[in-house]
C-alpha cells in the first residue's frame, strides 16, 4: 500500500525509479497550461507575446524525430565512455 503513495509524490525510503513524475507537483503545471491556453487562444495576452519568434524552435520541431533517434546513441556512448574512464579502463 505504501508504494501506491509514490504516484502522488510521497516516495518511501529505498524507492528508485528512472521514469518517475509524481502527480501532485506536476498536476498544477498542466492545470495552469490548460487555464492559460484559453487566454492565449482568445488573444488576451500582450501583442508582443504573439509576435515573438524564436527561430530555434521551428527547426527543432521539424526535426524532432531525427533529434530523438540520434541523441540516444550519442548519450549512450558518452555515458559508456565516462564510465570506462572513471573505472580505470
Amino acid at each position: 500500500m505504501r508504494d501506491l503513495l509514490s504516484i502522488l509524490g510521497w516516495s518511501q525510503p529505498g524507492f528508485v525509479s528512472y521514469d518517475y513524475w509524481p502527480i501532485l507537483p506536476w498536476m498544477f503545471v498542466f492545470m495552469f497550461g490548460t487555464w492559460a491556453g484559453q487566454y492565449i487562444r482568445d488573444g488576451k495576452f500582450p501583442n508582443r507575446f504573439y509576435e515573438m519568434k524564436v527561430p530555434f524552435f521551428p527547426i527543432v520541431g521539424r526535426n524532432a524525430l531525427l533529434i530523438y533517434v540520434l541523441h540516444q546513441p550519442v548519450l549512450y556512448g558518452a555515458v559508456t565512455g565516462i564510465a570506462y574512464l572513471t573505472n580505470g579502463g
